[in-house]
């Protein structure tokens, strides 16, 4: 699809590697209800945190102002939309992750509204109503009947940042790999004490981090589970964690899936096709061995073949009639039509 103008909510679309599936949904154009931007990330000696129960209305809008209730009627009607059609990405039989450019549920900064220090909150609130009635996390595999989404990948926030609330698919901001980074850190005390208040979505914070640093995130697998590593540009690890798979790739080969992963057709998977591949080869190496090792066990020496009408009672030999062993010990100059005899 083309657009004559860069559209503010682009539809989501999906990659797979492997036993992974990413579902890309554009979310760059969610206006922060809380106010500007020059409140995020603040820091303070003795934060609070800001309960996101208070800020919801009776009628399901964002906000404690016109203003505000109005961004969040549009963008949610609109984030709504994609990230419903985001959900009809999801695969089953694999782990989804979810990429969002800003955050859905990562822990921000601001300003109290009594001018007395700061508060933390959760951002992005617009957001996450799209995603608790998006039906995402909802879907589970069939075999385990874990939730297929095992991770949230955000960026927009300039640190990395790391919660896992209770219940749900961690929250991952990859913000710092080297832009102006937010002029500090949270108190990860503070942060690992909270209560995630959202919209149909609640639960404690069961382990986070923040760092301000630059840097990158290495992912890997291991076993039934990711692990992720957050480093700096000297490749010290600062933070680490493992986050539990839905499905491993055993279950995954195990599920018939179709040319898309999403129902229960028999076409083969790429995983099964190279295993099926591999085993051929190997049962056929096999039959080859055991022939022969037959042959040359039962026969000891092969004979030559021969044919009934020219040489039924000839002797058996070598080329222009000189045995083997003997051609090995007494060269012979053979004639051209002699050395491409064969005898029988």
């Amino acid at each position: 699809m083309t657009h004559a103008t860069c559209p503010n909510y682009l539809d989501a679309y999906s990659a797979t590697l492997q036993n992974e599936v990413f579902v890309v949904t554009d979310t760059s154009h969610v206006k922060n209800p809380y106010g500007p931007s020059s409140k995020v990330g603040c820091s303070s000696t003795s934060p609070t945190v800001s309960s996101a129960a208070g800020r919801w209305t009776v009628t399901g809008l964002w906000g404690t102002t016109a203003s505000q209730i109005a961004v969040a009627a549009v963008d949610g009607a609109a984030y709504l939309t994609k990230f419903t059609s985001a959900a009809a990405l999801l695969d089953s039989t694999k782990n989804n992750f979810i990429l969002s450019h800003c955050p859905i549920y990562a822990m921000n900064c601001e300003d109290r509204s009594d001018g007395n220090g700061h508060q933390y909150y959760w951002l992005e609130p617009i957001l996450q109503k799209a995603l608790a009635l998006s039906g995402m996390l909802n879907v589970k595999n069939p075999i385990t009947q874990l939730p297929v989404v095992s991770m949230i990948m955000s960026g927009h926030m300039h640190w990395f940042q790391y919660n896992k609330v209770a219940n749900f698919p961690p929250q991952v901001v990859f913000g710092h790999g080297g832009t102006k980074l937010l002029e500090a850190a949270l108190d990860v005390s503070v942060m690992q004490s909270s209560t995630f208040v959202g919209y149909n979505m609640t639960g404690p914070v069961t382990e986070a981090s923040s760092e301000r640093l630059f840097g990158y995130v290495v992912m890997g697998r291991s076993g039934g589970s990711y692990t992720l590593s957050a480093r700096d540009g000297t490749n010290t690890q600062h933070f680490f964690t493992s986050v539990g798979m839905s499905t491993t790739l055993n279950h995954a080969l195990a599920l018939p899936t179709s040319a898309n992963g999403s129902d229960g057709s028999q076409n083969s998977t790429l995983e099964d096709g190279w295993i099926a591949f591999i085993t051929l080869l190997a049962v056929f190496g096999l039959v080859i061995l055991i022939v022969g090792i037959i042959f040359t066990q039962g026969s000891g020496k092969p004979s030559q073949p021969t044919d009934s009408s020219d040489c039924a009672s000839a002797p058996k030999e070598s080329v222009a009639g000189i045995e083997a062993d003997e051609a090995e010990s007494a060269p012979v100059d053979l004639p051209p039509s002699a050395a491409t005899r064969e005898c029988c």
